[in-house]
């Protein structure tokens, strides 16, 4: 006799080579926990019931209980996304950190952003910005030296999935963990990074309230106006006398703006 229970995910062709077989998962609310059925090869599917929407909208199981179970199977994925902070490039957070290795900083921080810092001699590096909050000094950081803390980031994700209508999506992971396609297991880790960069936009992006001071920004700004000026004392000269011969007879105002627009635009690095 077939078991009821609510049908989260049914009929996968998991295995493309065997076409014989197929997966459902279900949730069962009284032991609270989400199971596969697997079947094929003359065996009917040990479970039936009706679709999570259905049994919803008739008050057989709430929405929170299926996120519950959901977060359950996949914390770890969730948690390991969160603790590399590579996978937030480009995003302004705000989220506790240790840093527990390198010569600049270590222990406890609060992570504010991480960025890609580009060299046209060496490999591109995410860096994590960091600050100390005992001397509010922020330092940037290799990212495979800060770990994120993730204290609360399975309520945030609840959160997320409640608030933005991302059950279904949630669900559908169901499929694709139990599919043996490389594109598919590519889909799945790529859908959990996409979903906690979400949940840190929504939930833990804000930005760093009070004034700190990134010694390590300053040292390339300052690195940045000497060369700049260096840049400009080797070259004004020269665009001077280019600038008067070739407008010549223009009024001085024009010919000091050309030379100002041509010292910033070849003479410049940003």
């Amino acid at each position: 006799m077939k078991k009821n229970l609510i049908a989260l995910e049914r009929d996968i062709p998991y295995d493309w080579d065997d076409y014989g077989v197929w997966c459902s998962f279900y949730y069962d609310p009284n032991e609270k926990k989400i199971i596969r059925s697997d079947y094929g090869h003359g065996t009917d599917d040990a479970y039936s019931g009706v679709s999570y929407e259905i049994a919803i909208a008739n008050g057989m199981v709430t929405r929170d209980e299926i996120i519950d179970a959901l977060i359950e199977r996949f914390k770890n994925c969730i948690t390991s996304v969160f603790n590399y902070a590579s996978n937030f490039s480009g995003k302004r957070i705000n989220i506790p950190c240790s840093v527990e290795r390198g010569r600049k900083f270590r222990g406890d921080g609060i992570a504010t952003c991480v960025f890609v810092e580009h060299s046209m001699y060496h490999s591109d590096k995410t860096l994590v910005e960091v600050i100390d909050p005992t001397t509010n000094v922020a330092y940037n950081i290799s990212s495979s030296y800060v770990k994120l803390h993730s204290d609360g980031i399975l309520d945030y994700f609840k959160k997320w999935v409640s608030e933005n209508n991302k059950l279904g999506s949630v669900i559908l992971q169901l499929a694709y963990d139990a599919s043996y396609l490389h594109c598919d297991r590519v889909s799945f880790d790529d859908n959990w990074v996409l979903f906690v960069r979400d949940v840190v936009t929504k939930y833990m992006g804000s930005e760093i309230s009070g004034e700190y001071t990134n010694v390590d920004n300053e040292k390339k700004a300052q690195k940045l106006k000497e060369k700049n000026e260096k840049l400009y004392a080797e070259n004004i000269d020269r665009v001077r006398a280019w600038a008067r011969e070739k407008f010549a007879g223009r009024p001085e105002s024009d010919i000091e703006e050309i030379i100002d627009k041509t010292m910033k635009k070849y003479y410049t690095k940003k």
